[in-house]
């Protein structure tokens, strides 16, 4: 917290996450941050991550304009009302309560990183596509045109489920999509951490 009541978090990553815009989820866990803080008598006016970009440089800042220009950026949080803030909360306490009974929500394409299918037109000889598209028939139309054409179908893929999600081997949608049978019942929680079926979660 800076004395202007300015709340920053630091951040570690890629130089990537600063040129593709803020991450949703930074948004989320900074408006988190902001609704603690003013539960407990800290008053937050601004929300800004500061981001050490691990991979920076410093000969692509001198030839691109549009890449980062110095190794560590500041980016403005927008500020959610505290209702927002704790209606976000309040769904995120339903949805692992949930998930603590073996009610486990599928995450939308948004949260799995979700590559579309696409058809890409190629030519013999030719490395590269002549055009993508994102359905067959106008592909299809496209590579009829020359004997020497044809239709490369690329999977889409979920990159966060395929390569950072951490219990991606657990998880039932993603089992379910590569084709492998379902683990079994949830593990119940230990006693400390169960709640009654109508207990409710008031957050004030």
């Amino acid at each position: 917290m800076l004395p202007d009541g300015t709340l920053q978090d630091y951040k570690v990553t890629s130089t990537w996450s600063v040129v593709n815009g803020l991450k949703p989820d930074w948004l989320h866990q900074l408006n988190c941050l902001r609704w603690l803080a003013e539960r407990n008598g800290l008053a937050v006016r601004r929300l800004q991550v500061v981001a050490i970009l691990r991979d920076w440089s410093r000969g692509k800042a001198l030839g691109d304009p549009g890449y980062p220009q110095r190794q560590v950026q500041v980016l403005e949080v927008p500020v959610w009302s505290l209702r927002k803030a704790g209606d976000y909360i309040r769904e995120r306490v339903r949805l692992h309560r949930a998930a603590a009974g073996g009610r486990v929500p599928e995450c939308t394409p948004e949260e799995r990183w979700e590559r579309p299918t696409t058809y890409a037109v190629m030519r013999r000889g030719r490395k590269s596509a002549l055009r993508v598209f994102d359905s067959l028939e106008p592909a299809r139309d496209l590579a009829a045109a020359e004997p020497d054409r044809r239709v490369e179908v690329r999977p889409g893929r979920a990159v966060r489920c395929a390569e950072y999600c951490p219990v991606a081997r657990f998880c039932p949608q993603r089992r379910a999509e590569l084709g492998q049978p379902p683990l079994g019942e949830t593990a119940p929680l230990p006693p400390s951490l169960r709640l009654p079926d109508d207990a409710t979660v008031a957050i004030h």
